[in-house]
């Protein structure tokens, strides 16, 4: 019974250190490891082997001390995969770090051709509208000339009007002035 733990040659022996986990540090019993094809489930985070003898020095039976060793092995890895599975490891962090740069550097220069078109186009409508406020100034530089014109040959056929009826008016004088008088 005792060849279904894994012994010293197969355990992970811990080492406090701190891993960076998407912005919050877990300070615990970090296992070092090599990446391989091995089932994290099997993997023990204490010696066993130590743990069973001191629960027998301390007066558990050889089957009691194995049975306690791998119900706590069975506690500790599971709450190390409740633990581990709502955290991003700092490789994953850093990739979403660095394409989130990515995006943002696209991002920064999608903004700054979109400015540069922007510009582009604002000073092409100044343009635009400068020409046409020049178009319209000399339409209504044109429309005022006209006016004036206007206005000046107004005055004119008002003057000759009213010279013709002071010349009306002195003939009809001299002639009612003549007519009273011969009498």
């Amino acid at each position: 019974m005792y060849n279904k733990f894994r012994l010293i040659s197969n355990i992970f022996i811990p080492r406090i250190n701190q891993i960076k986990v998407h912005n919050r540090i877990l300070p615990s019993l970090i296992f070092q490891r090599s990446f391989n094809n091995s089932n994290v489930n099997n993997l023990e985070h204490f010696d066993t082997s130590s743990f069973v003898e001191r629960l027998e020095k301390e007066g558990f039976t050889r089957q009691q001390s194995e049975a306690i060793m791998k119900s706590l092995s069975e506690v500790m890895n599971e709450s190390m995969q409740n633990l581990t599975s709502n955290m991003v490891t700092l490789t994953d962090q850093e990739k979403i770090v660095y394409t989130t740069k990515v995006d943002i550097s696209k991002l920064k220069s999608e903004i700054q051709m979109t400015q540069g078109g922007v510009r582009l186009d604002l000073n092409l409508e100044r343009g635009r509208i400068k020409d046409e406020s020049r178009v319209l100034e000399a339409s209504l530089k044109e429309t005022h000339t006209k006016i004036e014109s206007e206005i000046a040959g107004l005055r004119t056929n008002m003057e000759t009007v009213k010279f013709q009826i002071l010349q009306y008016m002195i003939g009809t004088l001299t002639g009612a002035g003549a007519l009273i008088l011969g009498k």
